[in-house]
């Protein structure tokens, strides 16, 4: 009798290798998702503060610009032009000067490249705050009774660039509000408003952004009822 055929050889399951491939085909695609979606992050701008005093300083940041970008920043209504260079991750971050003239209300600041304005924010500039000096009062005639007036005092107790500043108020209309400025180097950082709580009080306020330490700064403070503004003496602002 002949020998029987051998067996069939078994072949290998396709199954697997179509389970592998695709597996393999999802993850390609979820990679290449990922980066798409990553290139399509929304371009992001603001300021720091928003409001500021005519004559300051303002913090312009940016996200998600393209990597390396070179560009500028503009502020209107008079254009002023300030140029930036974006790092490696699209971030940008610089200080601009708001011109003391600027005019008090909205201003338009925009980041501009590859000949067009893509981002828009708005700043809000407030009136400058003059230094004021007390008169020096006239000599009243004999026959004249002069009327006795409390004079507005502003004492700068302590100062911190980078925490707060405790400021004394004297004879400030009680009730109502005054308005904190700091100045250094002749540029004003404005501190914000304090209640008035008494004819003599102490208020702490957190520093405004721009009051660098080692240097001298003053404090001046404007009565929002009566109008004048008076200010401190100097000191060293610690860090």
């Amino acid at each position: 009798y002949p020998s029987p055929p051998p067996p069939a050889a078994k072949r290998k399951s396709r199954k697997g290798r179509i389970t592998v491939v695709a597996a393999a085909l999802i993850l390609f695609l979820l990679i290449g998702a990922a980066g798409y979606l990553s290139t399509l992050a929304t371009p992001a701008a603001s300021l720091t503060p928003s409001t500021v005093i005519a004559g300051d300083s303002v913090l312009v940041t940016a996200s998600h610009l393209p990597a390396n970008q070179n560009g500028e920043i503009r502020l209107y209504s008079t254009l002023q032009a300030f140029p930036f260079h974006a790092d490696s991750k699209g971030n940008v971050s610089r200080y601009i000067a708001v011109p003391r003239d600027a005019g008090v209300g909205d201003h338009t600041v925009q980041f501009c490249w590859a000949s067009s304005c893509k981002l828009t924010v708005t700043l809000h500039v407030l009136e400058p705050v003059a230094l004021v000096t007390p008169p020096t009062p006239a000599s009243p005639s004999p026959s004249a009774r002069p009327t006795p007036t409390l004079q507005l005092s502003v004492t700068l107790l302590s100062i911190s660039a980078a925490g707060t500043f405790t400021v004394r108020l004297q004879n400030f209309t009680v009730g109502s509000s005054a308005k904190l400025v700091v100045f250094q180097k002749d540029v004003s950082h404005f501190a914000g408003d304090v209640s008035v709580t008494s004819s003599d009080f102490r208020a702490t306020v957190r520093t405004p952004p721009g009051i660098s330490p080692g240097l001298t700064a003053l404090v001046v403070a404007c009565d929002k009822v009566s109008g004048p503004c008076h200010s401190s003496q100097t000191m060293s602002v610690g860090a």
